[in-house]
């Protein structure tokens, strides 16, 4: 019978991620390719790929074919994403609730693979490992905020996961089984889509995981790498061929015709032309360079949040002859693919994210050495202490990122609030109209590039137009998302609007109300003074700032005021908040 306690920490990730999602259900532009691509293929399915309106019907009804990003994407986690929830549609009552669930399913996917690690943690490390593993995953940050965002890297990482899951109990057995081999094709096996798929810097990890494999495992080229690899490519490639040629052609210039007129596209592999434009052509560094060791100092330590993960318990780990074997296996290729990876001048965070799972079980294995040995002695108990003191701490921290992040999406509220402020019928997802809907009056809104930024969608537009020419057309809004400069400062182009979402209401010629200020982080500070606040600054003391706002208590806040003028000399950490976005109405013209 399984331990209560185990269930309990099994539950929790998944419920962490769910609540991350819903804390911070908006998105950025980061997420912006796979988000509008997941809305475009459930709203409008995909072209017939022998029709020749093929390429008309993508230009027509998708969002890269006008906003397509400086290289191409794979559309294959979209297609997944979209797959998976579609049957759930029907139940859903607006746009806006299909995307949450669209980022639940892809949050849950990933708060699988990291739960189906633990039982390679308690093959390799212990039970009580596997048990510090689930509770440092959960007093992280980065890695259950971002589970259900549609990024790239989130959608690559259930291959990640679970191949650095079949590496870690390929270790834990014999290399001469069956069962090690297995596990050591599966490793590479999904390494390898992953890399064609989803993001080409993965094959570095697939060098490292498979040259530490020759050096511990002694792995066959001939029955464990090439067919691994073949395998890989025999599924991979045909899928980003078929499906990313057929809906990024109208975009991409990659039709040649034959001496005798044949018309054939070029394939198309996004993820072999993001690799030739991010690192070939070192196009990568117009987004920002960072120093050589900026993933060791910055990168890895915010990922693992809890500082006594990699000062203390990964130490311990190397130390211990009895974990040392496996735990330098599972070093080795992460933070050798670290290191290798901190050539590239520009660096984010999430290129390194698949490194946590692996990172996070020898941080575990080195935890639970200290705390089985606790009543050996003093300094063993002490610092089982100071582990199982930093987790709670750590989570704090982390909810405090979390309440902070979720003020990062301004446009997102902005755009929910003025669909609360504006009388509507909205459509469902599932395209049906009403004679109510119809009856409806067209109306019109423009969105400043901040708002498109922070959290505007195709889901959140939920009052747009998602008809095709099969099915009856309603009183749709127009979103429109123009910035060029000459338009914007047109009267006549402000004339063509109802409502609009600005960051300054002053940019918007012609008479306009007031109807809804959105504010948004603006930095946090520890000095309480109203001398600091500026304008429509707004400071929010912790720890009101992790509840939400219609939970903060104007008493509450006196109180902390009170104790930091008492006992702190005016100091006690706060939030800052400032309008970012203005909702607009058209107001009317003076007489």
């Amino acid at each position: 019978m399984a331990n209560p306690i185990d269930i309990l920490l099994t539950l929790l990730i998944p419920a962490l991620v769910l609540l991350h999602l819903f804390a911070a259900p908006y998105t950025k532009v980061e997420e912006s390719f796979n988000i509008q691509a997941i809305h475009d293929i459930l709203v409008y399915g995909y072209p017939d790929p022998f029709s020749p309106d093929a390429s008309d019907y993508v230009r027509t009804y998708f969002d890269h074919a006008t906003f397509s990003g400086s290289v191409p994407r794979t559309f294959v986690g979209a297609a997944v994403l979209s797959g998976l929830s579609r049957p759930w549609i029907g139940f859903l009552s607006s746009p806006a609730q299909a995307q949450l669930l669209v980022r639940g399913l892809l949050g849950l996917l990933n708060a699988l693979v990291l739960v189906r690690f633990r039982p390679a943690v308690d093959v390799a490390f212990g039970t009580t490992a596997g048990r510090f593993y689930l509770l440092f995953i959960a007093s992280q940050f980065h890695l259950l905020f971002y589970a259900s965002r549609t990024l790239p890297n989130m959608l690559a990482f259930p291959l990640t996961t679970e191949a650095l899951r079949a590496f870690l109990l390929s270790l834990s057995t014999s290399p001469k089984l069956r069962p090690s081999s297995r596990r050591r094709r599966l490793t590479l096996y999904l390494l390898s889509a992953a890399a064609m798929l989803f993001r080409a810097e993965i094959a570095l990890l697939l060098f490292t995981v498979a040259a530490t494999s020759m050096l511990y495992s002694r792995l066959s080229i001939r029955s464990e790498v090439l067919p691994a690899m073949i395998a890989a490519s025999i599924i991979a490639l045909p899928l980003t061929f078929g499906l990313d040629t057929l809906l990024w052609r109208p975009r991409l210039s990659s039709d040649f015709t034959l001496p005798w007129k044949t018309t054939f596209s070029y394939p198309i592999w996004p993820e072999l032309q993001g690799f030739l434009f991010n690192a070939i052509d070192g196009k990568s560094s117009d987004w920002g360079t960072s120093p050589w060791h900026w993933y060791f100092s910055s990168a890895l330590p915010k990922l693992l949040l809890n500082p006594l993960t990699y000062a203390l318990c990964v130490p311990i780990s190397i130390a211990v002859p009895a974990l040392r074997r496996t735990a330098l296996a599972n070093l080795i290729p992460t933070l050798s693919f670290v290191a290798a990876y901190s050539l590239l001048p520009h660096k984010e965070w999430r290129f390194v994210v698949y490194t946590v799972p692996s990172l996070t079980a020898v941080a575990a294995a080195g935890a639970s050495y200290i705390f089985t040995r606790r009543a050996k002695s003093a300094f063993y108990n002490f610092l089982s202490l100071l582990i199982l003191a930093s987790i709670p701490i750590s989570i704090l921290v982390s909810t405090s990122l979390l309440s902070l992040s979720a003020q990062n999406y301004p446009g997102g509220h902005a755009l929910a609030s003025l669909h609360n402020l504006a009388p509507y019928t909205a459509p469902g997802l599932n395209l049906t109209t009403s004679s109510q809907d119809r009856n409806q009056t067209r109306k019109a809104v423009h969105m400043t590039n901040l708002a498109l930024q922070t959290g505007v969608t195709r889901f959140q537009e939920i009052h747009r137009e998602r008809s095709t020419p099969d099915v009856l057309d309603f009183a749709s809004w127009v979103y429109d998302k123009s910035d060029d400069a000459a338009q914007l400062h047109d009267p006549m182009f402000w004339e063509s609007f109802d409502y609009a979402i600005v960051e300054n209401p002053m940019s918007a010629i012609g008479p306009w109300d007031v109807l809804s200020e959105i504010k948004g982080y603006a930095g946090v500070g520890v000095r309480l003074s109203s001398s600091e606040v500026k304008g429509d600054e707004e400071q929010v003391l912790f720890p009101l700032f992790v509840l939400p706002t219609e939970r903060r208590f104007s008493a509450a806040e006196e109180l902390l005021r009170g104790l930091a003028e008492r006992f702190t000399r005016g100091y006690w950490p706060y939030m800052r908040l400032r309008t970012r976005l203005y909702v607009l109405q058209k107001g009317e013209m003076p007489v």
